[in-house]
């Protein structure tokens, strides 16, 4: 009896970080269609073509953070999984898949 009460504690914590593990494991994931990924591409590229024009033709600053912020989510959208490596992309890096995916 002392035996149980001694280690009892040890196999509750055990047992507690099996069921942790398995519902992590067997958590539901929500991922996005990729009809709907598809439309958030072209609505960005879009907005992204509209600012641009817009501040080709007036110094606009609203344009102007559109322009900064519709490639970063577009690198988001990409990079969905780690969005941390974003942080850490070179410019060169970036400029060079987007030159031979245009290609």
């Amino acid at each position: 009896m002392q035996l149980i009460e001694s280690n009892g504690r040890f196999d509750v914590s055990s047992q507690a970080l099996n069921d942790l593990s398995l519902q992590t494991w067997n958590k539901i994931i929500i991922f996005p269609l990729e009809i709907d990924l598809k439309l958030l591409k072209d609505y960005l590229i879009t907005k992204a073509n509209s600012a641009l024009q817009l501040e080709n033709n007036c110094l606009d600053q609203e344009a102007y953070s559109t322009l900064l912020e519709t490639p970063y989510c577009c690198l988001i959208l990409l990079n969905r999984r780690r969005p941390g490596e974003l942080q850490r992309l070179f410019i060169q890096t970036y400029e060079s898949a987007f030159s031979s995916q245009n290609s």
